[in-house]
């Protein structure tokens, strides 16, 4: 590989998440704020089934989370739209379980 090439991962690496899609630290809470949600396909079955799709504001960047919890479908059923949340994931993959609080300001 070559200098220039280097260089660009070096770049690449330090810029950040250029990702869409949201993802907690585990065992860290984060703040986003809630902007909206939607249903859509679900990558992981291959678009048989749909899930919601939360629209979040990390860091002034639009993020989506898609995630297929019944248990966190209600939490965020009960949360209004524009509303700052303190994200927490504990556990891993599919043993991950989320703890979501609005931030009282």
């Amino acid at each position: 590989m070559d200098d220039a090439s280097q260089d660009f991962l070096k770049e690449y690496a330090a810029s950040g998440s250029r990702s869409k899609y949201f993802k907690p630290p585990q065992g860290k809470p984060v703040i986003v704020t809630y902007l909206k949600y939607e249903m859509v396909p679900n990558y992981w079955d291959g678009g048989k089934t749909i899930v919601p799709r939360y629209h979040v504001l990390e860091a002034d960047q639009l993020k989506y989370w898609d995630r297929p919890g019944k248990a966190l479908a209600q939490i965020m059923s009960s949360i209004p739209l524009g509303t700052q949340i303190s994200i927490l994931m504990i556990g891993e993959k599919t043993e991950a379980r989320y703890t979501v609080t609005p931030v009282e300001e």
